[in-house]
């Protein structure tokens, strides 16, 4: 079996990987948009640790819709249909408001919670932004 020419692919993601890595971020957004759509309560419960308000279901509800929007569209370019990188970009500029956010509630969100939205929002830039710079 051949080796992959890894000289080809120097500094660049190899294109199944990178399409594979925008697929996962694609569907993990939809996913957790749904969640956020669906069992606001809960998940603003899961998210701050504490009970959730009308206005935070609201804004979860918000949230949750703008990230299904993000992730069906990066799907549906990713298949054909549209410009996958400008979606990748648009995902990963929510991705840093919503780092930006956390950030600006630190202190009154729970240790663990806010190390993992920090991580979580801060990866999901990051990645994103290095996959949209492959795809286009």
């Amino acid at each position: 079996r051949a080796r992959p020419d890894r000289r080809k692919h120097a500094g660049r993601a190899r294109p199944d990987r990178r399409t594979d890595a925008a697929r996962l971020l694609a569907g993990g957004r939809v996913l957790v948009g749904g969640f956020l759509v669906l069992a606001p309560g809960r998940a603003i419960s899961l998210w701050t640790g504490g009970p959730p308000t009308p206005a935070a279901r609201l804004a979860a509800r918000g949230l949750g819709a703008r990230d299904v929007v993000l992730g069906v569209g990066t799907l549906a370019a990713l298949a054909g249909k549209g410009s996958a990188g400008r979606w990748l970009r648009g995902a990963a500029a929510a991705d840093a408001a919503d780092f930006a956010a956390t950030l600006a509630a630190i202190g009154d969100l729970p240790r663990t919670r806010r190390l993992l939205w920090l991580a979580s929002s801060g990866t999901a830039a990051v990645v994103g932004l290095r996959v949209a710079a492959d795809t286009d």
